[in-house]
């Protein structure tokens, strides 16, 4: 299965197929290295990216926080549907 890569022009900016050396439209050459660089770079900027967002850890304070608020949420729903439990057992 043959795989078609296009680049774009430097000078004109119309895609060209990636065999070619010229431009079929302005004649100039194409630099295939140049454009590989930057699909390069492209993808170690997105992989650092990536990485620093999965390890982007929250300060101490800022969980610990964040759990206390996860505890009051669990204890007001726990009463609430105690108190549901007992109005719908009672009848009303």
């Amino acid at each position: 299965m043959e795989t078609r890569v296009e680049r774009k022009c430097d000078s004109c900016g119309k895609w060209v197929k990636g065999d070619l050396r010229k431009c079929p439209f302005c004649f100039k050459h194409v630099d295939h290295r140049k454009r590989d660089e930057e699909r390069a770079e492209i993808a170690k900027i997105e992989k650092k990216a990536r990485d620093q967002a999965e390890f982007d850890l929250k300060p101490p304070f800022t969980r610990t926080v964040i759990r206390i608020g996860q505890a009051i949420e669990t204890i007001f729903m726990a009463i609430t549907g105690a108190i549901a439990a007992t109005l719908f057992w009672l009848g009303g």
